[in-house]
């Protein structure tokens, strides 16, 4: 067999779906995978075991195990962007790193091995910035799909799983990136940065400050991406993990009051033994409900626990799931659309039209109260419209009420006027 690069990608992309088959199940064994399990998915997809290794796809191990050869592993993670996540300690030796590069390259006086220097810190800092971007863009992901829970995950399993990602991924991933943190990796791309900017036009040999001129761009550029990493973290990531746990401990909580309902119903408690809540009719609640159907559901289902005869909940025939989020990058480009849609006759009008716009095109037509309040806390962001469009929103309120149709509310909003006042 005539084994080259063009033979191996043609390989790949005859059987894309068997690489994407054994990449999934490898990566839940650390990119180790059995004989036997290996075999079968051979089978599955008519592929040839000898073939897999005669082009050095798996390696073969002991203990009748193969392992996908590290630049596979990366290879395929970039090509099916799905990332392995190492923990903290494993990141956090690149910021070590790059701290020994520099320490060295300070005190380095011999032209040859300073050149070599900065080759490596540039190559370190490159490999750190990978990592980075494809670490929080995985959480990122992950933690989206663990809050629309499209695995069927129950509430207590998703509560331990945020918190674990929050203890152990997001929080020190922070703690690295965070700027105002003197042992930051931002800190110190900084002192980097400001070195190699001297040293661009003071270094005595001309190509080695060409080589300086290479770390400045390089490490400018990489504190921009440090700086957004940073961002998704605490706006959005860390926000939307916490949330998840919280709710999922709410929710937990719920059903293990409703399981106690449910036995009381059938006899196997006596009401006596219920926690003590106050109920929506007996206490007038120091939260506001934003949807009067939460309080019609409640009274449904505390209804039929209520009763012997037992009923199943399914779900409506073609149901889609609703991924839709208010995060950083569907915030901005609300923020962009009204700076563009200026000025703004009918403000909450207008958020009602741009989410119909966007939604036109797509399965979900759920335009709900959620939504509807999360593009509408655009009105709010002043100081965000000023740093990042330098422009002063005038808001004008009129007496006019408007009426706004959503799926689970009626709302009569007041008419409100933006137009720009520039500074």
């Amino acid at each position: 067999m005539n084994i080259n690069g063009k033979s191996i990608l043609g390989f790949l992309h005859r059987n894309y779906d068997f690489v994407h088959r054994l990449f999934s199940i490898a990566k839940q064994t650390n990119f180790f995978i059995k004989e036997e399990t290996l075999k079968d998915v051979c089978r599955e997809f008519g592929v040839s075991f000898d073939t897999l290794k005669e082009y050095r796809i798996v390696r073969e191990q002991c203990n009748n195990e193969y392992n996908l050869p590290s630049v596979y592993e990366k290879f395929l993670s970039h090509l099916f962007s799905d990332f392995s996540m190492p923990l903290h300690e494993s990141v956090d030796k690149y910021r070590v790193s790059i701290a020994n590069y520099y320490t060295l390259l300070l005190q380095e006086k011999e032209h040859n091995k300073v050149n070599d220097l900065i080759n490596s810190l540039v190559s370190e800092i490159e490999e750190f910035s990978e990592i980075i971007e494809n670490r929080t863009q995985q959480l990122l992901k992950e933690t989206r799909e663990l809050k629309s829970n499209l695995f069927q995950i129950d509430y207590l399993e998703k509560a331990r799983k945020a918190s674990y990602w929050i203890e152990n991924y997001i929080i020190p991933l922070n703690d690295i990136l965070e700027r105002e943190n003197p042992h930051s990796v931002y800190q110190e791309l900084t002192r980097i940065s400001d070195f190699a900017s001297r040293q661009q036009y003071e270094y005595p040999r001309f190509e080695i400050r060409n080589q300086f001129t290479t770390l400045y761009i390089h490490s400018k550029s990489i504190i921009d991406e440090v700086l957004k990493n940073s961002a998704i973290i605490s706006k959005e990531l860390l926000p939307l993990a916490e949330r998840i746990k919280s709710e999922s401990q709410i929710l937990t909580g719920a059903i293990a009051y409703l399981e106690d309902i449910r036995q009381v119903a059938l006899g196997l408690k006596k009401t006596e033994e219920l926690p003590q809540i106050a109920f929506f009719e007996n206490t007038r609640l120091n939260h506001t409900l934003y949807s009067e159907s939460f309080g019609q559901d409640a009274k449904f289902l505390w209804e039929r626990l209520q009763e012997d005869e037992s009923f199943v909940l399914k779900p409506t025939e073609n149901e889609v799931f609703d991924t839709w989020f208010f995060d950083l990058e569907t915030k901005n480009h609300y923020k962009k659309k009204l700076i563009q849609d200026l000025p703004i006759d009918n403000f909450f009008q207008w958020c009602y039209t741009s989410l119909q716009t966007e939604f036109q095109e797509t399965a979900t037509q759920n335009i709900n109260t959620e939504k509807f309040f999360a593009v509408s806390s655009l009105l709010f962001l002043d100081e965000e419209f000023e740093k990042d469009f330098q422009i002063e929103l005038d808001t004008v309120f009129e007496p006019e009420k408007v009426e706004i149709r959503l799926t689970d509310l009626i709302l009569e909003v007041p008419k409100i006027h933006l137009k720009t006042l520039r500074k």
